[in-house]
C-alpha cells in the first residue's frame, strides 16, 4: 500500500518560496518575452533578498524553520521557538 505523503500548509509552501521569488518572478518575465520596463526588472532583482522579513513569536515554529533553511541557518530538530529565534538574531549578527 502507498504511504499518503503529507500535505504542506500554504504557510509552510509559501515560507519555502518565498527567498527565491524575486528570482523566479524575474526569470518568467524574461522567457516570456514581456514588455516590463527596465526601471520594474532593477526593482524586482534588488528586493528578492529585501522581501524576507525577520520571523517573531507570532510565526509558527515550521515557518521559522522554512526561513532558517531558506537563509542557511543551522538548527537542531528539539529547539524551541524560542531557541529558533535566537539562531536567527545571532546568525544576523555575524
Amino acid at each position: 500500500m502507498a504511504k499518503k505523503k503529507k500535505e504542506m500548509s500554504l504557510t509552510e509552501a509559501a515560507g519555502s518560496i518565498l527567498p527565491g521569488l524575486g528570482k523566479a518572478f524575474m526569470e518568467l518575465i524574461n522567457a516570456i518575452g514581456s514588455d516590463i520596463n527596465d526601471e520594474t526588472k532593477q526593482k524586482l532583482a534588488s528586493t528578492d533578498d529585501e522581501i524576507l522579513e525577520t520571523p517573531t513569536m507570532a510565526w509558527t515554529k515550521a515557518q521559522i524553520k522554512s526561513y532558517m533553511v531558506a537563509q542557511k541557518i543551522k538548527f537542531n530538530s528539539g529547539d524551541t521557538k524560542k531557541d529558533l529565534l535566537q539562531k536567527i538574531k545571532w546568525s544576523e549578527n555575524e
